[in-house]
């Protein structure tokens, strides 16, 4: 935050509710583009999992799901275009509890 290079303590006691805002919409929700998704409890899930395992093990675990539900995407952790299509074509509740179980299995690891 202080632009030293390193990320400590002082940072962190520095940090603003408005700059922690800033930094979760940027390197979070922006970067997953889930302002294109539909349903936006799909979308918080998908946010929160990012926060807790870092977007790419997030992206992974919702394309996953979605294939899982025959929506085929690649399983690479990146989220473009056509995964966000394969999310909004599917019904909100079932992507939901499929996500679940994928993110259950990755905290059980």
């Amino acid at each position: 935050m202080n632009l030293d290079g390193a990320i400590n303590f002082k940072d962190i006691t520095d940090l603003t509710q408005e700059k922690a805002t800033i930094l979760y919409h940027k390197f979070f929700w922006d970067l997953l583009h889930l302002d294109d998704v539909a349903s936006q409890t799909v979308a918080d899930k998908t946010f929160d999992l990012a926060v807790n395992i870092g977007p790419t093990h997030a992206v992974k675990l919702i394309q996953e799901s979605l294939v899982d539900l025959n929506r085929p995407v690649a399983v690479d952790g990146i989220i473009g275009p056509h995964t966000i299509a394969a999310i909004n074509q599917v019904d909100p509740p079932t992507l939901l509890a499929t996500l679940r179980e994928h993110a259950k299995g990755y905290y059980k690891m």
